[in-house]
């Protein structure tokens, strides 16, 4: 089985260790084609995607030609039976050619905006796409805007695989100037993104300050060059000066692992305000770092009937600075929540459920191209 993946400058980052676990863990021959930017490939390193499978093209999407003659060659020289999408510029490309598989694949992280529905719904004119929800509440939105059922299927998210950090905990606190005591380490989850809150962590932060003079904050900045993402990132900084102690909020370079951030958090704070990808929350879940995020109905399920995480309303900063101050004064609760969290990964998330939800799909469509997917418990 070969399977061919497409990422480009609008796939998530949050994405790319997903993408890391299949191509090491899923058994088939795996390419990995990085279309638009140098950074697209820089981060999939980043990420774990192993050099040997990556080449990468410059283009962007159907209206860059380069794109199309990119996925033309990889299709020809990889002959892969699945071609795999984890973008919009990258299904916008792998749409033009003909000759590629019956049934193409396109994970969506995000409700498409209505230019990206349009496109989906172009483009499937052209040939047949499964899209693969990472939630329940997407894949009911894409009903909603009418996407033929038997085209969906909702695959529950897993906890990616997280790259070997080269920079341990203790030097990355000395590179920060974090004092080793008691004043808590507030990491603000994910990467600069359209949908990811960042600025209520801030504000959140803020409120904390006046409890714990001696937080600190820590924002990991993103590396991809997508106009979009940068511009948000170029926001966050410029909101982050304007708060009264600005001094407490730190960036921390694309380049160093979430796994090692969150080694030294003791608390992490994710905020989006819509379904995106929720791999940073199952990583801090997984590494016994408490978690507070806005109750967005994707986190809703992955949390379930557990106490894994404290959830609190979107869009506002005092409940997620209270619940915070909570875990963060309450070291019983805190470490209930931990308990509880670790066992929803284990039986829940595990990378290896995550990879064989992928392998069934992969498995699957090569059989029965053309027939709805059964999904593993």
């Amino acid at each position: 089985m070969r399977i061919l993946h497409i990422i480009d400058l609008t796939t998530p980052e949050d994405v790319l260790p997903t993408v890391a676990l299949i191509t090491r863990q899923v058994d088939a021959q795996h390419q990995v084609l990085a279309l638009g930017h140098q950074s697209v490939m820089q981060a999939a390193r980043a990420a774990g995607v192993d050099a040997k499978v990556l080449s990468l093209a410059r283009s962007a999407g159907w209206w860059d030609p380069s794109g199309w003659h990119g996925v033309h060659r990889a299709y020809h020289l990889h002959q892969p039976d699945h071609l795999h999408c984890w973008g919009y510029w990258a299904m916008a490309a792998a749409a033009i050619p003909k000759q590629l598989p019956a049934v193409r694949l396109m994970s969506l992280h995000r409700p498409p905006t209505p230019n990206e529905l349009w496109l989906l719904r172009m483009v499937n004119r052209r040939g047949r796409w499964l899209g693969l929800c990472g939630s329940q509440n997407l894949f009911d939105q894409m009903r909603r805007a009418g996407w033929p059922r038997d085209q969906l299927v909702c695959i529950s998210p897993g906890l990616p695989q997280m790259a070997a950090p080269d920079l341990t905990a203790a030097e990355l606190r000395q590179s920060l100037e974090l004092r080793d005591d008691d004043h808590p380490v507030i990491f603000l989850g994910g990467t600069p993104h359209l949908h990811n809150r960042q600025d209520l962590g801030l504000w959140a932060a803020a409120i904390l300050q006046q409890l714990y003079p001696q937080a600190q904050a820590l924002i990991r900045l993103g590396s991809l060059h997508y106009a979009p993402l940068q511009d948000q990132q170029r926001r966050l900084l410029a909101f982050a000066q304007d708060l009264p102690h600005p001094a407490m909020i730190q960036f921390v370079e694309p380049e160093i692992p979430v796994a090692t951030v969150l080694a030294i958090a003791d608390i992490m704070l994710f905020t989006p305000d819509q379904d995106i990808d929720f791999a940073v929350m199952l990583q801090a879940m997984a590494t016994g770092v408490p978690v507070v995020a806005t109750s967005v109905p994707g986190i809703v399920d992955l949390v379930g009937e557990s106490r894994s995480a404290s959830l609190v309303p979107v869009q506002e900063p005092w409940p997620l600075a209270a619940a915070a101050h909570h875990l963060l004064s309450n070291p019983q609760q805190s470490r209930e929540q931990l308990r509880a969290a670790g066992g929803r990964v284990e039986s829940t998330f595990s990378s290896a459920q995550l990879a064989e939800r992928f392998a069934s799909i992969y498995r699957q469509l090569r059989v029965a191209p053309l027939q709805p997917l059964a999904m593993p418990a």
